[in-house]
């Protein structure tokens, strides 16, 4: 039985490819975000501590 590729197959195909491209863009901006935020709690502790060290 040979698989046939026709206009219900390669519209099937296009829109895995589209859910997988979301989802993989959802995954993406999440960890950027993750990164984000630690960057700026890391920043702001940094900052923090300077101007404890400052008030001695």
């Amino acid at each position: 039985m040979a698989f046939k590729f026709n206009k219900t197959t390669s519209t099937t195909i296009l829109g895995v490819v589209v859910a997988a491209i979301g989802i993989a863009e959802t995954i993406v901006s999440g960890i950027a975000e993750s990164n984000a935020r630690e960057t700026m709690k890391e920043e702001l502790k940094n900052e923090l501590l300077e101007e404890l060290k400052t008030d001695d």
